[in-house]
């Protein structure tokens, strides 16, 4: 049975309706890697604004969402996962907020056009962090993400925008942030 899969990947063309529901999750008690590339998650539920579709992988240890697509009226997208090790989204199409609740999670790699709105993670007690933005958002919403991402023993964001590079990198934990700014026009 399905039940002890230890291992799934989808990949395109995948499409998973009324996933996004309360009434479900994927719900794979002994799932430990976990990949959906370019899959596309529908629903159909007009009162549902919040959900937690890996909420049902209670032994789910490495997560990568690569180009996935949330068509709902999701306005925040959940991760929780209590054996969580490694998260890695890429491209993710979504709302509003991301929401990551993994005490266990050691490693989280976001990459994006875009920022999230707003970005909440718990704290992690050996977190490292690497954020790849090509976006040309407000600079202010960078930075928020930097502070809440405080926590983090190690921290990278690479933000490419209009006029070029701005790196920000943290090796330890309350060690000093260095910034490192690269201007298209001068080579820098």
């Amino acid at each position: 049975m399905c039940r002890s899969l230890k291992t799934l990947k989808l990949w395109l063309p995948c499409r998973l309706d009324n996933l996004v529901s309360p009434k479900y999750s994927i719900g794979f008690q002994f799932l430990k890697n976990l990949i959906l590339n370019e899959v596309w998650i529908s629903d159909n539920d007009d009162k549902n604004s919040s959900h937690d579709l890996f909420s049902g992988c209670l032994n789910l240890e490495n997560l990568e969402l690569n180009k996935c697509f949330w068509a709902s009226n999701l306005t925040t997208f959940y991760i929780s996962a209590p054996k969580l090790l490694k998260l890695i989204i890429c491209d993710l199409s979504y709302n509003d907020m991301l929401v990551i609740s993994a005490p266990t999670l050691e490693y989280f790699e976001f990459s994006s056009f875009y920022p999230p709105i707003d970005l909440c993670i718990e704290k992690c007690p050996a977190l490292e962090v690497k954020i790849y933005i090509e976006s040309d958002r407000n600079y202010l919403q960078m930075m928020d993400i930097t502070e809440r991402l405080s926590h983090a023993i190690s921290l990278m964001i690479s933000w490419n925008y209009f006029m070029g590079k701005i790196l920000l990198s943290r090796d330890t934990l309350g060690g000093e942030i260095k910034w490192v700014e690269f201007h298209e026009e001068c080579g820098e």
